[in-house]
């Protein structure tokens, strides 16, 4: 049998000749009258959608699988619009503008796709629906009061940067997507709301300096940097989830007096890779109702700094499970954990929560603090920074190597109330060092491992006797040093293998109490 063989050059003009029925659109320059098009057809001039001599409303409207290419600019005003419905496909190719209340309409599985620039502005909008789907090649500039709305498991799919500036409003709904590998900026008032399972697939950086609101299990998903700032509010409400998920190192940082607030089972969750939390310059990060902040089979690190604040309440939650994981609290920065709130940090390393300079780390109403580390876990509280537990709240550490608790540098730690501190390793050792330490009201401390009181460092017991107690089981390693002998001294008594030691030294001021494990006690 004979073949038929086309020349590769023949078969490159035949695929350029495209065999549709494409014809040339006929329009004029200004379309001042409502057009219908059902057919394939490409266009080359530039094309004005509009009249800016009145205010009739203008439409440009595609149907029945039309697909028409601009190979001209495209300019909506005054009204003006392109509609697309029942899968036709319109391909932008040079720059576009809508002005004036001017409208872009996508339904029915119809097809947008920008090549160049498109810029909305006073008071246009966009609306996508039905499953549209919208292909951007470049940037997309929304200003202006303009309005984007996505529903109906439609899809926006950037190549490109997206700048919401000058009080635009995005709203999402019904399994809306947008899919970018680019920045996202929403400046001046602009505003982002996301509803009914919504998504938003990021993987660069996504710029917030007005407001975000996520309802009903939304979803921003594999963020590479998040920044919220300059007063900025974001809000996550019923399930809803902002996810960094990649091998590379991903940061969330807030600034400048914004807040973030989690509500009712919503998260922030970091999994895999070197991930950074960042919570600056008097910001506050507050979470509700079982919400969560969660780092998984990562190096997490969350950083409270400069007065920032951030709250937990009610059955709320900060995990931390990773290699390395690490809270600091600094520069006059509060946590504050309410109503059976918890952090749990697990390390397969290094467990660490640094409380310092002049910062607060309060616990109220049986909330929790567990750091459980395979190799130090330890609870630093120095320069100034306060630690209280009040109502049955308690700190638990416990590591395979290294434990510690460490007050120093003129911090405080006070204790209220049935509150517990419990240390569980051998290698442990809790230290006041020029620090104060304050048990009140059936409050405990529990530890396996070594005591140490010194450099000025001071103990206050109050409340009944035998209400409250220190107990630890490696009592001869306690150690009072003379740096501590220049407040009133007591003395302190053990009976350790049939062998009593003595010595003065300021270890325990105190209301009549009990210092008992194994027939130790303390006298004057």
């Amino acid at each position: 049998m004979n073949k038929l063989y086309i020349p590769v050059n023949i078969y490159i003009l035949l695929s350029l000749l495209n065999f549709t029925s494409s014809q040339i659109c006929s329009f004029s320059d200004t379309i001042l009258k409502n057009v219908t098009l059902s057919d394939t057809c490409t266009a080359f001039n530039n094309i004005t959608i509009g009249n800016i001599l009145s205010s009739d409303f203008i439409q440009f409207k595609m149907i029945s699988n039309a697909n028409v290419q601009m190979n001209g600019s495209v300019t909506c005003v005054n009204n003006g619009s392109i509609v697309q419905y029942d899968k036709s496909s319109l391909n932008l190719t040079q720059e576009t503008n809508f002005y004036d209340a001017t409208k872009l309409e996508l339904n029915n599985n119809s097809q947008l796709i920008t090549i160049n620039i498109i810029y909305f502005q006073q008071y246009s909008s966009v609306i996508m629906c039905e499953t549209a789907h919208w292909d951007s090649y470049n940037n997309i500039m929304m200003m202006g009061y303009s309005q984007l709305t996505i529903k109906d498991k439609s899809r926006l799919s950037l190549k490109n940067i997206i700048y919401f500036n000058d009080t635009v409003l995005v709203v999402m709904n019904q399994n809306a997507i947008i899919n970018t590998s680019k920045d996202v900026y929403f400046n001046d008032f602009s505003m982002l709301t996301m509803n009914n399972n919504s998504m938003i697939n990021i993987t660069n950086k996504l710029y917030v300096y007005s407001t975000l609101v996520m309802n009903s299990y939304s979803k921003i998903k594999e963020c590479l940097f998040l920044y919220i700032m300059n007063d900025a509010q974001v809000m996550l409400y019923d399930n809803s989830e902002i996810i960094f998920k990649s091998y590379l190192n991903r940061y969330l940082y807030i600034y400048d007096k914004a807040q973030v607030m989690l509500y009712n089972y919503s998260a922030i969750d970091f999994i895999s890779g070197i991930k950074y939390f960042y919570i600056n310059n008097k910001t506050q990060v507050m979470l509700y109702n079982h919400s969560k902040i969660k780092f998984n089979f990562a190096s997490g690190k969350i950083v409270i700094r400069n007065e920032a604040q951030t709250k937990l309440f009610n059955y709320s939650e900060i995990n931390i499970d990773t290699h390395d994981g690490d809270i600091y609290v600094n520069d006059e920065s509060r946590l504050m954990l309410y109503n059976y709130s918890k952090i749990n940090i697990k390390s397969n390393n290094y467990g660490r929560l640094y409380i310092r300079e002049i910062s607060n780390l309060m616990l109220y109403h049986n909330s929790k603090i567990n750091i459980n580390s395979s190799y130090v876990g330890e609870l630093l509280v120095y320069n100034k920074a306060q630690v209280m537990l009040y109502d049955f709240s308690g700190i638990n550490i416990d590591s395979n190597q290294n434990t510690g608790l460490l007050i120093n540098d003129e911090a405080h730690m006070i204790l209220y109330n049935y509150t517990e501190i419990n240390i569980c390793s051998l290698n442990s050792a809790i230290r006041v060092n020029k620090a104060y330490l304050s048990l009140n009201n059936l409050s405990k401390i529990n530890s396996v491992g070594s005591f140490y009181v010194h450099k000025g460092g001071v103990i206050t017991l109050n409340g009944m006797a035998d209400s409250v107690q220190i107990i630890t089981k490696s009592l001869q390693y306690v150690s009072c040093y003379q740096s501590c002998s220049n407040i009133d001294s007591f003395r302190y008594t053990s009976v350790l293998n049939g062998y009593q030691r003595s010595s003065r030294c300021v270890l325990f001021r105190f209301n009549p109490i009990k210092y008992n494990q194994l027939n130790r006690t303390i006298r004057k």
